[in-house]
């Protein structure tokens, strides 16, 4: 599905034109593109929100959502008790750190 996503907004070579054009009739948008596996700080659902507590936890960002504009993405640490490791989260809001990467081995 990302491949899809991507080769939609990607310009034809014979129609110098993205598909993405040609069926909506504007532009794309690409600075929604994002680098796979890399950090992103996303805000705690407001559930779980405590007045003293972090505010964002760390999350991988893994893959673009089907339906909207969203990101999903996996909980590398918790610092709460009642969200566990490895719980996707999706998320509109994130501040993403593409220079961070886990599982560089080094």
């Amino acid at each position: 599905m990302t491949a899809n996503y991507i080769l939609n907004k990607v310009p034809y070579k014979k129609l110098e034109k993205t598909s993405y054009k040609v069926w909506k009739g504007k532009n794309p948008y690409y600075k929604y593109f994002k680098v796979f596996q890399y950090i992103a700080k996303v805000a705690v659902p407001d559930l779980k929100k405590v007045k003293i507590g972090p505010k964002n936890m760390d999350y991988i960002f893994i893959r673009y959502t089907y339906n909207s504009n969203a990101y999903k993405f996996l909980l590398h640490k918790s610092s709460f008790k009642s969200i566990n490791p490895n719980t996707i989260m999706e998320s509109r809001n994130a501040t993403f750190f593409e220079v961070v990467f886990l599982f560089k081995e080094v």
